[in-house]
């Protein structure tokens, strides 16, 4: 199929689930699943069948894109010009998140925040009003490095505070992860645990990821990650939280933010433990 006729399904597809906002990447990785699946067909429909299928073999690996980011934004571009595209978010490259509040913000309690690796993330969340409808704060990691004095008084006010933090599977993530709690000057006694992408959720979801050059990082912090999920880190691959469907992403945030109770599934594939990851 033309470049055209892709996108075009593609922003079908994230439409088709009402008012909801998505990011440039995001739609990039959804032209990316039409293109490799363009004859897909919905699974869930056939999940009390395939349940019962006790064999059912389904290959765990990441995808490479069809196209590469910058062919796709060279193209989409040239698309975009005089149309007005529904739901796209028109990302600002400075920090969104306003520098003042009301001065009686503070006298309330904050019970959890989440913060996300990337600003277009955030960004994305609260277009989508999920600090409002979870309710947590939605911080990116530069509007959150260090932490904001006014976040700190109200997360003292709270009971059992909660600090989560959204991030790729990638060695530039972990490494992040592995100092957050300095970065961000949190108390020792607030907890602060990740949802973000891990390699064996990119593998298992058959995420699109991407290669660079492998390198060596000392991952021996990270006792929950497995030797093959430490491989695939060090051998330069990566898989952005923008991967994953916005619906997908939104629905599985609000679950883990609310502490509500995962849906029973047919499906007969095993992932890690809930805690140790968003998916």
């Amino acid at each position: 199929m033309k470049f055209n006729k892709i996108l075009e399904i593609s922003l079908e597809n994230l439409q088709s689930f009402g008012r909801v906002y998505f990011t440039p990447k995001q739609l990039f990785y959804e032209f990316c699943r039409v293109s490799r699946f363009p004859f897909a067909v919905d699974l869930k429909k056939f999940a009390p069948v395939l349940g019962k299928i006790s064999n059912l073999v389904r290959n765990p690996n990441t995808l490479e894109p069809p196209i590469t980011w910058e062919e796709f934004e060279a193209e989409f571009e040239n698309y975009r010009q005089n149309r007005r595209l529904e739901g796209l978010l028109q990302i600002e490259s400075e920090i969104g998140f306003p520098a003042e509040f009301p001065p009686d913000l503070m006298l309330y309690g904050l019970p959890k925040v989440l913060i996300c690796e990337t600003d277009e993330i955030a960004q994305m969340l609260r277009a989508n009003q999920f600090h409002l409808q979870t309710p947590c704060a939605v911080l990116s990691l530069p509007e959150a490095s260090p932490f904001p004095e006014i976040w700190r008084k109200m997360l003292d006010r709270a009971e059992n505070p909660q600090v989560y933090f959204l991030h790729n599977a990638s060695l530039p993530a972990y490494s992040v992860l592995q100092n957050l709690r300095q970065t961000l000057e949190l108390k020792a006694e607030i907890p602060l645990r990740p949802l973000g992408i891990r390699p064996i959720h990119a593998m298992r979801l058959q995420l699109f990821a991407h290669r660079s050059v492998s390198r060596d990082f000392d991952l021996s912090d990270f006792v929950f990650l497995s030797d093959d999920e430490k491989k695939w880190l060090k051998d330069g691959r990566s898989a952005e939280v923008s991967s994953v469907s916005p619906m997908r992403l939104l629905r599985v945030l609000r679950r883990l933010i609310l502490d509500l109770e995962i849906p029973a599934s047919n499906w007969p594939l095993k992932l890690p433990k809930k805690n140790l990851g968003f998916m």
